[in-house]
């Protein structure tokens, strides 16, 4: 767990998304690759996200680092990126944290999500002072 809520490819339907190719995983690395019970309150029925920052690369915990470990079953994605988090991990973590402000954004091109904005922005209240 890192920002709250599991690595994504610790979700019940995993395999439905990428095939863990156990085979080329290093001992004692296995249990990173654990799926997590279903349905798992923080992934706030979400769709998968290839894209999260929660999300191992494609070689994570291989013995051979040219080997896989993890396939996505979609072709043309990346996964294992860490520039920041994506729409869908912004949209958890505002829902963890039970964050109030939303505003709609497209996830997906054919799935509309009411999504809150990003977490680091800071909102002040004006001071008030009685003379």
């Amino acid at each position: 767990m890192g920002i709250g809520f599991w690595h994504e490819q610790s979700r019940a339907d995993r395999d439905q998304y990428v095939e863990v190719v156990w085979r080329n995983i290093r001992p004692g690395g296995k249990v990173n690759f654990a799926l997590r019970p279903s349905p798992h309150p923080l992934t706030h029925a979400t769709p998968y996200d290839y894209g999260s920052v929660m999300h191992y690369k494609w070689n994570q915990f291989s013995k051979d680092p040219s080997l896989p470990t993890l396939i996505p079953h979609k072709t043309g994605v990346t996964i294992g990126q860490r520039r920041g988090p994506s729409q869908i991990d912004i949209l958890k973590i505002n829902l963890l944290y039970e964050c109030v402000a939303t505003a709609t954004t497209e996830i997906t091109p054919t799935t509309t999500t009411t999504i809150p904005p990003p977490l680091l922005q800071t909102t002040t209240k004006p001071s008030t002072t009685t003379l």
